[in-house]
């Protein structure tokens, strides 16, 4: 007889975390991340690529001159921001972003755009 598992007994199998309205595992259903977590998030990845302050990263900040992320540290970030928040940056993108406000705008309209496509 095959082994089963049983539903109410913990699982050692590490678990991926997943974006916010992400816990079934369906991104069609994942909700838009605000603004405020869009930073937060985006943050943390500028930090631990860059090694920079989380305090000096504001909207405005120069991501190569002040956060201090090479051509390297773009890629990344498209990474990062993929498996940490599962937002998608596209690769031709990724060279026209000058300020964290750029990637900010960016990822918001992203995630606009796939809440209308949901709504079609």
């Amino acid at each position: 007889m095959a082994d089963s598992v049983n539903p109410t007994e913990p699982n050692d199998e590490p678990t991926k975390a997943q974006p916010s309205g992400e816990a079934d595992g369906n991104p069609a259903v994942r909700r838009a991340l605000s603004r405020a977590e869009i930073l937060a998030g985006l943050t943390d990845i500028l930090a631990r690529i860059a090694g920079a302050d989380p305090e000096s990263i504001t909207l405005d900040a120069l991501i190569i001159d002040d956060v201090g992320v090479d051509s390297l540290g773009f890629y990344e970030i498209l990474i990062e921001a993929d498996e940490t928040m599962g937002i998608k940056i596209e690769e031709k993108d990724l060279l026209t972003f000058k300020t964290v406000r750029d990637i900010v705008t960016y990822i918001e309209q992203r995630e606009n755009a796939r809440l209308d496509d949901l709504q079609l």
